[in-house]
């Protein structure tokens, strides 16, 4: 087993809301080579002009639909490299998927609305997990030995450490936030977003 809690610390400027520290995610990675997690299906929904999870956890090639629920024309897309996609505009009751087949963190943008913003945190380890709303996280079923814990957050600087074999608790991790809430980005094409709609 493999426990521990983290929490927020707001950067110079910066704001914190409780709830953000769910979108922390925690990845293991032990030294002895253990099964990669099977692919899935999985769904992050458009409702209310956002998408909800805004932080989702999958195994490497698992299949994210994007269902719109909303009134109004999405346009999902990211341009992160191993995991680039643009689902095209698509209208309330209608849905879109893509393959993630790259490890690693998946920025998903609204070619529409620049306020809507999630993230896909890519594992190639069956130890990766989004933490409770707490702060805390355990994985069970580690192997002996040492390997190493990473920790992202959306405004945050990625954390990692190499973890001993006999060091199976960590507390009071801290994150600084020194990031905006919505993350700096284009349009798919690179142009800029207009007036906020």
């Amino acid at each position: 087993m493999l426990q521990g809690t983290i929490r927020l610390q707001a950067g110079r400027g910066q704001a914190v809301n409780a709830a953000e520290l769910a979108n922390s995610v925690v990845l293991y990675r032990p030294q002895r080579q253990v099964p990669a997690p099977p692919p899935g299906r999985f769904s992050i929904v458009t409702r209310g002009k956002r998408f909800l999870p805004t932080t989702l956890v999958v195994p490497v090639g698992s299949t994210v639909a994007f269902p719109n629920d909303d009134e109004v024309l999405h346009n999902v897309f990211s341009d992160t490299p191993g995991n680039r996609f643009d689902l095209g505009l698509y209208g309330e009751g209608e849905s879109a998927d893509v393959v993630l087949g790259a490890p690693g963190v998946v920025m998903v943008f609204c070619n529409v609305h620049y306020g809507m913003y999630a993230a896909v945190v890519v594992a190639d380890t069956p130890f990766a997990a989004r933490v409770s709303a707490d702060g805390g996280f355990r994985f069970d079923g580690v192997p002996a030995g040492g390997g190493r814990l990473e920790i992202w957050h959306p405004r945050a600087e990625p954390w990692q450490r190499p973890i001993a074999a006999g060091d199976r608790r960590l507390e009071d991790i801290v994150l600084v936030v020194d990031r905006p809430l919505i993350p700096q980005h284009q349009r798919i094409d690179g142009s800029s977003y207009g007036p906020a709609r």
